[in-house]
């Protein structure tokens, strides 16, 4: 009776673990075993959530990437029943810039993991590293502190081979006027209490508070960023000013007889009134940079007014803002960092009021970079027109008049071509994104456009200016070759636009061009800690590439030494491998310049297939 009865039960248990067996053939043997620790000390981190993705190239049948683990007290991490291929691993952490498997610095390049079927690998090192802080005090003039001041953070970084300040955190004071700033990634900083004065006339102002989203006023507000009752403002004759930043009282001693008001401009860490006379602070992993002191003093400044003209006469109910001509140069028109903002009214007459004296560009911009009006459901609705303004301005020691006129913005048209012995790309496939792209990489705000069925392309009118034309992503087995225009490949050069452009002609070609090879140390070893770069001889190439450069690339070498570099445009260039924690910014022209002096030079042509071998060198 008990054989009988057991028979069922081992039945069972064969079964189940048939099915086990079966389970884990699909799941795969493969094991990761890890430790998630700080960059910079070492000390392990406990808390941690630590993410698997899908191997590559994907299996045959559909795969659920393991749940995201935890990490212990010691920092372990375990994964199991692993399939073979390339694995991406990432950490996050509250406090902590994510890490990722290989990544030796913040924002550094990641490595993916390579487990062959049935590998099991038990030393994985997983970094992360802690946010910085910056602190400090705000004061006004009688040494009070400020209450409820936005201060700001720029980042200092390279951007296309020049200097850019890029916005990162803020915070607010508090009663004491005290501010901390946390979640910065190591690097160098600077800090500012950015004040916009922004004029209305006053008629425009009393429509604030009912005006409908898509309504002329709504929709104009929505542009200048004002969204609501205009709020934390004074009459000033027949206008209404919203004056200083947030927490900061209004203008000071207005005077309804005469343009001549004090106000709060926008300070820096040092107390200047210009970025890049304010000195940078460095912020390391974990560390609160302190002292980092603002003290607000108010101004003289004085009234710039005119009127706006536009092909059909004036241009009512526009936004321009006044952006100092040095911040231009170095973070861009970010809305928020101008020094006054206004309105034209109804009949296209504008007024600055609270302008300090100085150099400065009236910006404006209905092709791009500023809201659309809205539709009446209240979403943005296309452009009405496509005009652009920049147009210098100093202001000196009294008040200003002008009177300045919309310029008219171009768009850029032509076809693509396929060359090449392979069969043309299916239509679906030739259907590209065209991205319009500054050569200094600021923002440029036209949408991209899409090359057709019938091979031909326009995109949105853009100002005018110098641009490069990207392709986001070439078909498989192609390769972007050249975009000639007027006889010349403008596609690195980039195209100065001064009218429409016709005629561009975007080839692509087969013939893929690579560059590959492996990095060794001294000793014969893979140099797993080095990052290949490769960048052309011409120093004219190191500058102005825009936001994706053909020509200057990175890669991190691999857990055997190897690295690629595909789908290179053919030319001359120097290739390189550096420490990973060298490759920082290592697009900056005095830095290419340093590298190029221990480089190795290489010519490749179209369809090479060239190999390179590396030994990594310390720059200094």
């Amino acid at each position: 009776m008990s054989s009988r009865g057991g028979a069922p039960l081992v039945l069972l248990a064969l079964l189940a673990l048939t099915c086990a067996v079966a389970a884990q053939s699909r799941t795969g043997l493969g094991l990761i075993i890890g430790q998630v620790i700080d960059g910079t000390s070492g000390r392990p981190i406990a808390g941690a959530m630590v993410t698997l993705s899908i191997p590559f190239p994907p299996p045959p049948e559909r795969v659920t990437p393991p749940r995201p683990v935890m990490t212990g007290e010691n920092g372990g991490f375990v994964f199991s029943g692993l399939g073979p291929g390339l694995h991406g691993i990432t950490v996050t952490h509250a406090g902590y810039a994510e890490g990722a498997y290989g990544r030796l610095r913040p924002e550094g390049n990641a490595m993916p993991l390579e487990l062959t079927d049935g590998s099991r690998i038990g030393d994985v090192k997983i970094r992360v590293w802690k946010f910085g802080a910056i602190a400090g005090t705000v004061t006004d003039e009688s040494g009070e502190p400020v209450v409820g001041a936005r201060v700001r953070t720029l980042r200092s970084t390279f951007l296309a081979g020049h200097r850019r300040l890029v916005a990162e955190a803020a915070a607010s004071t508090d009663d004491r006027g005290m501010y901390r700033i946390g979640g910065l990634l190591p690097g160098e900083y600077i800090v500012l209490v950015p004040a916009v004065q922004t004029t209305l006339p006053a008629d425009i102002a009393a429509e604030a508070a009912s005006a409908p989203r898509g309504s002329p006023v709504g929709s104009a507000l929505i542009g200048l960023r004002i969204i609501g009752p205009f709020v934390s403002s004074q009459d000033v004759g027949p206008f209404v000013l919203q004056s200083g930043a947030q927490g900061l009282r209004p203008a000071v001693n207005p005077s309804l007889s005469s343009s001549r008001l004090a106000v709060y401009p926008t300070t820096y860490n040092g107390d200047g009134t210009i970025a890049r006379q304010a000195p940078t602070l460095a912020v390391g992993s974990g560390e609160t940079r302190t002292g980092a002191d603002i003290h607000l003093r108010p101004m003289p400044t004085w009234r710039v007014s005119g009127r706006l003209l536009g092909p059909d006469g004036t241009v009512a109910l526009q936004a321009l803002r006044l952006f100092p001509a040095s911040a231009l140069e170095e973070d861009g028109a970010q809305i928020g960092f101008e020094t006054a903002a206004t309105l034209t009214d109804r009949a296209g007459a504008f007024t600055f009021l609270g302008v300090p004296p100085g150099q400065y560009v009236l910006h404006a911009n209905t092709a791009a970079g500023s809201l659309p009006p809205l539709t009446s459901d209240g979403r943005p609705g296309p452009p009405s027109n496509a005009w652009w303004l920049a147009e210098p301005v100093n202001v000196g020691n009294q008040d200003l008049t002008i009177t300045t006129t919309w310029r008219e913005s171009f768009s850029i048209s032509g076809r693509a071509v396929f060359d090449g012995a392979s069969v043309p790309p299916a239509e679906r496939q030739r259907q590209l994104p065209i991205v319009v792209e500054s050569v200094t990489q600021q923002q440029v705000g036209a949408r991209p456009s899409q090359i057709g069925a019938d091979g031909t392309f326009t995109t949105p009118r853009i100002p005018a200016g110098r641009y490069l034309l990207r392709v986001g992503s070439s078909p498989p087995g192609w390769a972007l070759r050249s975009v000639m225009y007027e006889g010349r490949d403008i596609s690195d050069a980039g195209l100065d636009l001064k009218g429409p452009a016709t005629g561009v002609v975007i080839t692509f070609t087969d013939r893929l061009t690579s560059l590959s090879g492996s990095a060794r140390t001294s000793d014969g070893l893979a140099a797993t800690d080095a990052t290949a770069l490769v960048f052309p001889v011409d120093p004219a190439g190191w500058q102005d590439f825009g936001l994706n450069p053909r020509r200057l690339k990175s890669v991190r070498v691999s857990a055997n030494g190897s690295y690629v570099f595909a789908d290179l445009p053919a030319g001359d260039y120097y290739v390189i491998a550096v420490p990973e924690e060298q490759a920082a910014i290592w697009r900056e022209p005095n830095r290419l310049a340093a590298l190029s002096q221990l480089a190795t030079r290489i010519h490749l042509a179209e369809g090479d297939k060239a190999t390179q071998g590396l030994r990594p060198v310390i720059v200094r």
